[in-house]
């Protein structure tokens, strides 16, 4: 009778044992791997010339095949290590030999960008943490295989091992070409030649001569769009390019355009593109003196987008010159954001300037007092650390006043952190 009772306690503790040790916290299961869920996978067509082969990142002449991924990721975020794109069968699985990737080098590499950048230059390793709704354009080579009815599988990998598929046919016959987006001129105005911000050729520095300088205000598509280039012809009474006189941001065989934007230089001589530009956009553009900065002289402004559409705008220069504009007051008094991650309060009374910074309103790790004077765009202060932080320094600070709303540090002494403020 014994041997039977304990028989059946045996049987019983190996029936709740299973149980026993999911259930203690000692014992919890290793978590399943974070992986985002693929909700579109398209084809776009061969449109843009964005990678070459191997580990080209960069464009190579021909055309590639483009597709669109859309990404749902989690919230707090999820590593996506590699993107893949195959050839396919019918069945949707690899088959052809064809691939483009971000991290085998084995393979062509697969152009990967986020609203209009660059993620990968080449293979990479990762392609890092993204969150929440992703959308990426991705630009394989041309190798001959996007062709009408072939399939493509897309593999997506995440940090831990988890992967997302979905596969494509591209169409039997090939879509139209999409329209290149485009921005629309507003204005392009003359404004003298009351400043000197670039030289000859490819010089983006002042070389001692007034620039003539342009306004030119763009309206962009709200979601952006990339502008390669921007140039300023001599015209004729028509508009059309005459007389030989040309400044660009692109082409070496001409002066350089110098373009800015908000006192920014945005090319420091020619450049390959401008960026990408988004909205209400206004620049000031400035081009050497080459004594073709006369009355009644026509100018014609080219701005050319990626994808080749362009916008042109003309502007007659006044039969006589205008009056210099008067300089702007500069109004710095208020709250002010800085790169060492502080808030600043200055306090501005005519030219006179005051103010506090610290790190953080409790605790801070430093704080101190400022007082200066305001000369022209050119902001001299002598500061020091005060007791409310740890650190007591103390020295001087050159800045200059780019605008109302921007200051940067020209020369510091006393191991003073913050170099940019704005607001």
């Amino acid at each position: 009778m014994l041997k039977k009772i304990l028989f059946c306690v045996l049987l019983i503790m190996l029936f709740l044992l299973p149980s026993l040790y999911d259930a203690h916290p000692g014992y919890a299961q290793t978590p399943q791997p974070q992986a985002g869920n693929i909700v579109s996978f398209t084809w776009l067509g061969m449109n843009e010339d964005k990678v070459g082969q191997w580990g080209r990142g960069t464009p190579d002449g021909t055309k590639d095949g483009h597709f669109n991924l859309r990404i749902i990721n989690p919230p707090n975020g999820v590593e996506i290590t590699s993107i893949a794109v195959y050839s396919a069968n019918e069945s949707g699985a690899p088959a052809g030999g064809q691939i483009w990737h971000t991290a085998n080098t084995s393979n062509w590499v697969l152009g990967v960008f986020q609203q209009g950048r660059q993620v990968n230059p080449s293979h990479v390793r990762t392609l890092g943490v993204f969150r929440g709704d992703t959308v990426f354009d991705l630009y394989c080579n041309d190798s001959g295989w996007f062709r009408p009815n072939q399939n493509f599988l897309v593999e997506v990998v995440f940090a831990g091992g988890a992967k997302a598929t979905r596969v494509v046919k591209l169409p039997a016959t090939p879509p139209p070409p999409p329209q290149p987006q485009a921005g629309n001129i507003v204005s392009f105005t003359w404004l003298g030649m009351n400043e000197d911000k670039v030289g000859q050729w490819g010089r983006g520095t002042p070389d001692g001569t007034k620039d003539g300088h342009f306004n030119l205000r763009i309206i962009n598509p709200p979601n952006g769009v990339e502008i390669t280039s921007i140039a300023v012809y001599s015209a004729n009474e028509s508009g059309a390019p005459a007389g030989g006189q040309i400044w660009h941001t692109a082409n070496t065989s001409n002066w350089v355009l110098g373009v800015f934007q908000q006192g920014r230089q945005v090319n420091p001589s020619h450049v390959r593109t401008l960026g990408v530009f988004r909205g209400d956009t206004v620049f000031d553009l400035y081009c050497n003196d080459s004594g073709w900065f006369r009355p009644n002289q026509n100018f014609l402004v080219e701005v050319v987008f990626a994808g080749g559409a362009k916008a042109t705008r003309v502007v007659k220069l006044p039969a006589t010159p205008p009056p210099p504009p008067q300089p702007q007051a500069l109004n710095i008094h208020g709250v002010w954001n800085c790169n060492d991650g502080g808030k600043y309060y200055i306090r501005q009374i005519g030219s006179r300037i005051w103010w506090f910074g610290e790190s953080s309103p409790t605790n801070p790790g430093w704080s101190n007092v400022a007082y200066g004077t305001l000369n022209g765009n050119e902001l001299r202060l002598e500061w020091a650390d005060v007791p409310k932080g740890s650190i007591m320094g103390m020295g001087t600070l050159i800045l200059q006043v780019i605008s109302n709303n921007r200051i940067e540090a020209r020369q510091k002494t006393g191991g003073f952190g913050g170099s940019i403020w704005t607001r």
